[in-house]
């Protein structure tokens, strides 16, 4: 429910948003539905707001961070490629998604000299995937389609011999 100006000022002073879809977005896809009519009013105008808010963010120029507030209800650790693929449907590109969780993820921090992109003098933290992301970043939700884990440059899963 944010307003217009409201996100011209967090992208005019170069803040940082973190929407959070996933756990109303998880809510739906399980059809968690709240039995109280007011109640189910309710989250179906915020499950709606929230994809528009994040598409006006989008135009308006802020900078959106991906983050799942994992331990709410259907919300579990390593959901991240989730909540990236509901940010493309609210209107990121799925490169903008990716690097949301990424390059954008590590300026919010201010650890971007660290990480968030392949660079030198960056921690080599990689997946190997079989399949383009930037075409379907659904692969990214398929266990089955991370072939490698790289962790600060040194393989810590690799399936690719099981293939």
């Amino acid at each position: 429910f944010l307003t217009d100006a409201l996100l011209d000022e967090i992208a005019e002073k170069e803040r940082y948003l973190v929407p959070t879809l996933s756990p109303e977005a998880r809510r739906v896809e399980v059809g968690d539905a709240p039995e109280d009519p007011a109640l189910l009013r309710w989250m179906s105008m915020a499950t709606e707001a929230m994809y528009d808010t994040v598409g006006r963010a989008v135009t308006r120029g802020v900078r959106i961070v991906a983050g799942t507030d994992a331990g709410m209800p259907h919300v579990r650790h390593g959901d991240l490629p989730f909540e990236m693929v509901h940010l493309a449907k609210a209107g990121l590109s799925n490169l903008a998604a990716i690097e949301s969780a990424t390059r954008v993820a590590a300026q919010a921090l201010g650890i971007d000299d660290l990480v968030g992109q392949v660079a030198e003098g960056r921690v080599a933290d990689l997946l190997l995937v079989d399949g383009d992301p930037l075409a379907t970043l659904a692969i990214l939700e398929d266990p089955t389609r991370i072939k490698a884990v790289i962790q600060a440059g040194r393989v810590s899963v690799d399936r690719r011999l099981l293939d």
